[in-house]
């Protein structure tokens, strides 16, 4: 499978979910990354390790990769 997850579509299941706090974009984009096979940063890792400690975060991969 070589979907290319979109960042905003990310973005927005996360709030679809009520992730609001002020680091949604940096969320979005380092799960985006991921997704899509890019090398992350150490910043995109340090946020993304950290956001997956949430259940409302983990359950929007598998939400996104089914788009």
């Amino acid at each position: 499978m070589n979907t290319v997850v979109n960042q905003a579509d990310v973005a927005k299941s996360l709030r679809s979910k009520g992730v609001y706090s002020k680091e949604v974009e940096g969320i979005a984009e380092a799960i985006t990354a991921r997704l899509n096979g890019q090398e992350l940063t150490r910043t995109q890792t340090s946020i993304l390790r950290s956001a997956m400690d949430s259940p409302t975060v983990q359950s929007v991969i598998p939400d996104t990769m089914e788009r």
